[in-house]
């Protein structure tokens, strides 16, 4: 009967499995080169033959709401009829992502019948905002800047929301949105009493009330649809409901009870005509709302 011993005996000392790891004899080292060898020639022969006949049979793709799955596919540019090993699917990728910014994640899988499916993930919850002379397209989820274009439209095509940010903002594509520096630097013992003044020593604490201000916007279903909000002064907060209806704040004092005063205005005082209306909660002594063909909106609002 053969055994793991007797395997052992038979070989003795130049078994490989020897914890002594004395050498094989030449004839069996030269017996592993060639077994090797033909393992190799072997594997070379499968993958030359499936690389030469697995083609491409159909593509399809997954997930995809925004973007119309032709203008997707012509992009990718995988040919039915190709080698299913011929493309590099991280170069698709890039290429996809170059294309359409919105997209969250790509998966490209092969099957074994021909077929590649591309899975798409798009981002939903997107802001975008006018820096300098510049337009970027931001993250919602993540606040980082997916991208970066001369014109707002597509961005607003997404259904983005529009967020002016205070000057000091800095974006740039691949981070997250961030604050380069604070408006200045306040004396010990400043000489007049300034009606704007630093409040924290670092930039983020400092602008903090900018997203602050939009997630309570966001999660206030009475505000939908939200347009945009404008950040950009502290002491002027403004936002854009219905493309037509501008809820001056003021600061973020009592921002409940001026949205609730705001919200009562809209729905009891504000007539049917569709003008651009203006709801100045802004002091909440004295609310007003404001109905006019002559206001004017920002241009943000027209996209």
């Amino acid at each position: 009967m053969f055994t793991s011993r007797s395997f052992v005996r038979k070989f003795g000392r130049d078994n490989p499995f020897d914890d002594k790891k004395i050498p094989l004899a030449p004839w069996r080292v030269l017996f592993w080169i060639i077994f090797g060898a033909g393992v190799g020639l072997i594997l070379t022969v499968a993958i030359t033959w499936l690389a030469t006949f697995w083609k491409v049979s159909s593509v399809s793709v997954e997930g995809s709401t925004f973007h119309d799955t032709e203008y997707i596919l012509d992009t990718a540019d995988i040919q039915e009829g190709s080698l299913m090993l011929g493309f590099d699917t991280k170069d698709i990728v890039s290429v996809l992502k170059e294309n359409y910014p919105i997209l969250k994640s790509v998966k490209i899988k092969r099957g074994l019948n021909g077929h590649v499916t591309l899975q798409v993930r798009e981002e939903k919850h997107l802001y975008y905002t006018c820096h300098h002379v510049n337009y970027y397209l931001i993250s919602g989820e993540t606040l980082e800047v997916m991208a970066i274009s001369s014109t707002p439209d597509l961005y607003a095509a997404y259904g983005a929301i529009y967020i002016q940010f205070p000057e000091e903002v800095s974006l740039q594509v691949g981070k997250k949105v961030d604050y380069a520096f604070l408006p200045y630097r306040p004396d010990d013992k400043p000489t007049e009493q300034f009606t704007y003044e630093v409040e924290t020593g670092t930039p983020q604490e400092e602008y903090a009330y900018v997203m602050t201000l939009v997630k309570q916007l966001e999660e206030n279903n009475a505000w939908y649809p939200l347009v945009g909000i404008d950040a950009s002064d502290r002491y002027d907060l403004y936002f854009i409901y219905n493309a037509n209806i501008k809820i001056r704040l003021g600061n973020m004092d009592n921002l409940e009870r001026k949205l609730a005063q705001a919200q009562y205005l809209i729905a009891h005082e504000m007539s049917e005509a569709g003008y651009p209306t203006i709801v100045d909660v802004s002091d909440p002594a004295k609310s007003t709302l404001r109905e006019n063909p002559d206001i004017s909106l920002p241009w943000w609002c027209e996209n």
